[in-house]
């Protein structure tokens, strides 16, 4: 804001234009029998170059389609790239924690743990085996809150593959088709001109539901 460049102007110009294009984008939403919570996390690892923080997201599904997503760097510096997704499992399983109390509230009470999935196997096993405690005496005792929470079966850690992680999409940049593909996860067109709309709902949630068990299956 202070020194504004041609530089910045090319990037919001650039912000501007992804906008436009994808106005028509959104969430869809259908009626399905299962509506088990479902959550993915990920973390870059020291990605800042002012303070080397690393950034953490998340994403949680119920039924068709996502209802909360997060990306927010970490208020610590991670001395290694299991340390920053152990901290990402953390904050992700405060918040599926909290949508499993909202869903029960509204009687939609969930049956056994939520469903996890993380790319970095180091960090699983780091929250399922207590062996592990010495390697990690410096973590924040914190942070330590998720192997209680696999304890105590309220979350249940998975891994899948990186390129099927959609929470990477709100920790770091990633090449344009990798891009498309974990997008089209989350947002799709809400119309098509010219389509019959209940159609092309029915083609989408097709494709949602065969996109979804690809990856937890993988």
């Amino acid at each position: 804001m202070s020194d504004p460049s041609e530089a910045h102007l090319k990037a919001t110009k650039r912000i501007l234009r992804y906008v436009k294009g994808t106005a028509n984008f959104g969430i869809h939403y259908f009626k399905m029998d299962d509506v088990k919570l479902e959550g993915f996390c990920d973390s870059d690892w020291g990605s800042n170059i002012d303070d080397r923080k690393s950034t953490s997201g998340n994403c949680f599904t119920l039924g068709s389609g996502f209802v909360t997503w997060s990306s927010k760097k970490q208020t610590t510096v991670a001395l290694s790239s299991t340390e920053a997704e152990y901290i990402a499992l953390t904050s992700a399983s405060t918040q599926a924690l909290w949508l499993r109390k909202v869903l029960e509230e509204l009687d939609e009470k969930q049956n056994g743990p939520t469903p996890l999935y993380c790319d970095n196997k180091s960090a699983i096993q780091l929250a399922q085996n207590p062996v592990h405690h010495s390697k990690s005496k410096h973590f924040d005792m914190k942070y330590h809150f998720t192997r209680h929470m696999v304890e105590n079966k309220i979350i249940e850690l998975k891994h899948c593959n990186t390129l099927d992680n959609i929470a990477d999409l709100f920790t770091k940049g990633v090449a344009k088709a990798q891009f498309l593909l974990l997008r089209s996860f989350l947002v799709s067109p809400l119309s098509i001109k010219g389509e019959n709309v209940e159609d092309q709902n029915c083609q989408i949630r097709g494709l949602l539901i065969l996109k979804k068990s690809s990856i937890l299956s993988s």
